[in-house]
């Protein structure tokens, strides 16, 4: 069983990375990781290889550059996972993603100012 929780606190000792949720798509069986911080995703998942075991490292990175929150003030997880599930996001591979993050983070951010 992966533990979330458990692949966010590593990913926290990454010292460019502020902030990070990881979600797991279900029907796909990956693992994805939102994060803001100072480091492009392909860094990221260089930096990420070297301290996860492979069935815990991610299979998408998006960078976003604010995470929405819900009424508790905690990170909105299934807002992300609905954005997530909404996209194309999650058809795409690793690097696609990678390719993709800039049209994404855009995306998400006109996203996140209509609702």
């Amino acid at each position: 069983r992966i533990e979330l929780g458990e692949i966010e606190r590593n990913i926290y000792g990454i010292e460019e990375v502020t902030l990070c949720a990881t979600i797991y798509d279900d029907e796909n069986q990956k693992i994805v990781l939102y994060y803001q911080g100072e480091i492009d995703e392909n860094n990221l998942a260089k930096k990420v290889n070297d301290i996860l075991l492979p069935y815990m490292r991610p299979n998408t990175y998006i960078r976003l550059s604010h995470m929405p929150y819900n009424s508790n003030g905690k990170i909105d997880r299934k807002k992300l996972k609905s954005d997530y599930i909404n996209t194309k996001w999650h058809a795409n591979s690793k690097i696609d993603a990678v390719k993709n993050s800039k049209m994404a983070n855009i995306f998400y951010n006109k996203l996140m100012m209509i609702t």
